[in-house]
């Protein structure tokens, strides 16, 4: 016997002797994608740091902060194993929210703690102690910037109330030397320096992010004026709209940039508007407004700007692409947008560095002088789908799957091991729905693609190689969705896709010009429209479409013929109802009385009639239900079953759970990976417990392949094992039924 075969043998009985719903050990893809840096900053010494989630730098395992090289990448971990706390933490006040290391002149930093007040660390990155040693218990206090050793913070009171305070650099203590003035409008909101040696200061109302909004006359007004370094106003103040966020930067000479968010008042607009305004004031050294410029974004959207040393600025446009503008205002036509950007940081020397990765030159084109750090963490997976030959697709939020580089699509073998053959065409985007059909997948994505001159369309058909069918007939749309110009047709609300074994598709699109509607078709292989087929059209949501053994399909409660006429509609007033899998030869139910809409009972249809004997535990519908028919006619299903946390868990054929089964634990932890990790106490290193960083993460797709259950979700943890997104749990004999 070859060694290889008994190799093979001993692996299968070691399957088949695992306990059901334990991981599988030799399953383990691994699915990486980008990740960001939470915040960018240029230190003091000129050098670059970075914070946020990514979990390695240039394939190495790291912690959360990182120094770059004079010409990118990573040059070293100025404090290493720290884990940080993302650029969004809570610090008891909104405008508290970005606490993140700051960075001191002398080469040390001040590290957000856990409990509210910083740890001061050296240079090399050892804990020194607290960095306030007089904060008292519930206040908070955020560092604003550093000036001739000295530096300056806004501290919030017990009592809510907040002053700027400067304090000794070296030790944290405050400067007697600085007191602020009875006179001062207002609680302090931010500072920024003066070139008085004081600084400029923003006051208004602390608590105006939790007021419901209004009018913008029901906003007290914010006020900005500068003081002195005794703490004396110099001049008078200048009032800010209250109703919008306000936020100092400093700018050349003793002048002043104020960006303005948009009004909070149109939070209560109805319908939502699409677009906000964004504003940037240029404010002289006595607060007089000289000019300001307008920009119109998303609504999601912030602005993103930044100002050069010459005053030259870059600022994101509504589509989040940068302008560059002259320092009078003049936008640059020349200026190349590297596309949509989330922060820039203008660099000495005309150059910019955009979301904390990328250098540009003046001109918006790539510096080549520069080597863009990788900076990764674990993939997701949101969809599952067999494929020929035992090969499953696999959509998802992932770049690379085991090195090879597969931006959220990737083919893999029922071993686990991606498929060499396949790589997606670069223009497809984020896949919202996947069917295959003899040789083809059927992909709907989330945008539009640009198949020809003539044609966008989110529906796509992919050979097994991942290249587009572009020949793929647009005869239809007109029967189905989208619009046509003189010279351009765009289909962009495609829904979903069903394939039936014939290879003919049923399509649902959904969306309108004013009332939304729902069109169901079935088209040809080639993309031509079925004439034979009553289409369906309705005013309700989409809703799911499964395909039955028969040739036709059931969608909602009702079931109908291939052509789409009406075979039965199992539907009754009060309840609503919905297929989840085609199972045991018949369809598995959804059924909601519409009184109790959280709870969720599972129906079996066979034949003519509901199975008698099929009897599941009542299911919370608040969490979902995934469900994938495994072996010997059970069923695993993701859900809260009887009032518990949702899990993977296994029914009989009878409905009843498998007692037997045992429930895998999926969970998304902070630092997944084994290490020497470290939280900043006030007074020292706090060790990592990754217990108290992990939380449950939901399973969102599920499919059995002959011999193990694949799970694909948003957890980077099985059982406290690392995952990326995609794992395998053992299936097996099914032991006994409990309720």
């Amino acid at each position: 016997m070859h060694v290889k075969s008994i190799i093979l043998g001993c692996l299968v009985s070691s399957a088949m002797a695992a306990t059901p719903g334990a991981l599988d050990a030799s399953f383990s893809p691994e699915l990486r994608r980008p990740v960001m840096p939470d915040w960018a900053e240029l230190a003091p010494d000129g050098k670059i740091r970075v914070g946020g989630e990514f979990e390695r730098a240039d394939g190495t395992v790291t912690g959360g902060l990182l120094e770059y090289g004079a010409n990118g990448g990573v040059s070293r971990e100025p404090a290493p194993g720290y884990l940080g706390f993302g650029g969004n933490v809570f610090l008891g006040l909104v405008r508290f929210q970005e606490a993140r290391a700051f960075l001191l002149a002398d080469g040390g930093m001040l590290l957000p703690s856990e409990e509210g007040n910083w740890l001061r660390t050296s240079a090399a990155g050892l804990p020194l102690g607290k960095a306030f040693p007089d904060l008292a218990a519930g206040e908070r206090i955020r560092p604003q910037f550093e000036h001739n050793g000295k530096l300056w913070v806004v501290r919030r009171l017990v009592d809510g109330g907040q002053t700027l305070e400067r304090r000794r650099s070296a030790d944290g203590m405050l400067d007697s030397g600085f007191v602020p003035g009875a006179d001062w409008p207002g609680e302090v909101l931010g500072a920024v320096p003066a070139a008085n040696g004081g600084a400029w200061v923003l006051a208004g109302d602390p608590d105006a992010e939790w007021q419901f909004p209004g009018s913008a006359e029901d906003w007290p007004d914010q006020h900005v004026f500068q003081v002195r370094e005794s703490g004396a106003m110099a001049g008078e103040a200048r009032s800010l709209p209250g109703d919008r966020s306000a936020r100092l930067l400093a700018a050349g000479g003793d002048e002043l940039r104020v960006l303005l968010g948009p009004s909070r008042s149109r939070w209560q607009y109805w319908p939502r508007p699409e677009t906000s305004i964004h504003t940037v004031e240029w404010r002289a050294a006595d607060g007089t407004l000289e000019r300001s410029q307008d920009f119109r974004l998303g609504l999601e959207r912030g602005l993103v700007w930044a100002e050069g040393e010459d005053g030259s600025y870059v600022a994101t446009a509504g589509d989040g692409v940068l302008s560059r503008y002259s320092a009078d205002g003049v936008k640059d036509e020349a200026f190349t947008s590297p596309g949509r950007v989330r922060s820039v940081i203008a660099l000495p020397g005309g150059n910019w560095l955009v979301d904390g990765t990328r250098r540009l030159n003046a001109d918006g084109t790539p510096d080549d002088t520069w080597t863009v750090p990788r900076l990764d963490g674990p993939g997701t997976v949101s969809s599952l789908h067999p494929l020929p030959g035992g090969k499953v697709l696999v959509a998802g939020d992932f770049t690379t799957a085991d090195g090879l580089v597969r931006k959220g699509l990737a083919v893999f073998f029922a071993d686990g091991s991606p498929d060499p053959a396949f790589t997606a065409d670069a223009r497809v985007g984020e896949v919202m729905d996947m069917e295959s059909a003899g040789d083809f997948i059927y992909l709907v994505t989330k945008e539009p693609v640009r198949l020809r001159a003539d044609l966008r369309a989110n529906l796509l058909k992919m050979r097994a190689d991942g290249s587009l069918d572009e020949s793929f007939a647009p005869s239809w749309l007109l029967g189905v969705s989208g619009s046509i110009s003189s010279s351009l047709t765009i289909l962009d609300d495609i829904h979903s896709v069903t394939a039936f074994k014939g290879g003919d598709l049923i399509v649902t699109a959904f969306g309108g010009n004013e009332v939304a509607s729902t069109r169901v078709s079935r088209i040809k292989p080639g993309g031509t429209l079925d004439a034979s087929f009553s289409r369906i059209s309705s005013f309700e949501a989409p809703r799911r479409v499964l395909a039955t053994a028969d040739g036709g399909f059931v969608r909602g409660g009702v079931f109908h013929r291939g052509d789409g006429s009406v075979i039965r509609d199992l539907g009754r007033e009060g309840f609503s109802i919905g297929p989840l899998v085609a199972w045991q030869g018949g369809v598995l139910f959804r059924e909601t009385n519409n009184n109790a809409p959280n709870r969720v009972r599972l129906r079996l249809w066979k034949g003519k009639n509901w199975v008698a004997g099929f009897s599941a535990p009542t299911a919370d519908a608040s969490y979902g239900i995934v469900v994938a028919p495994g072996e010997n006619g059970t069923l695993y299903a993701h859900a809260s079953f009887g009032g518990s946390r949702p899990a993977l868990r296994r029914l009989l054929p009878t409905g009843r759970l498998d007692a037997g089964f045992r429930t895998p634990v999926a969970g998304i932890r902070l630092r997944r990976e084994a290490g020497d990790w470290w939280l900043a106490g006030s007074s020292g290193k706090l060790p990592y417990d990754p217990a108290r960083h992990e939380s449950e993460a939901g399973v969102t797709t599920l499919h059995w392949n002959g011999n193990r259950l694949w799970l694909g979700g948003e957890f980077n943890v099985i059982d406290g094992v690392p995952r990326d997104g995609l794992a395998a749990v053992h299936g097996g004999k099914a032991v006994r039924g409990t309720r």
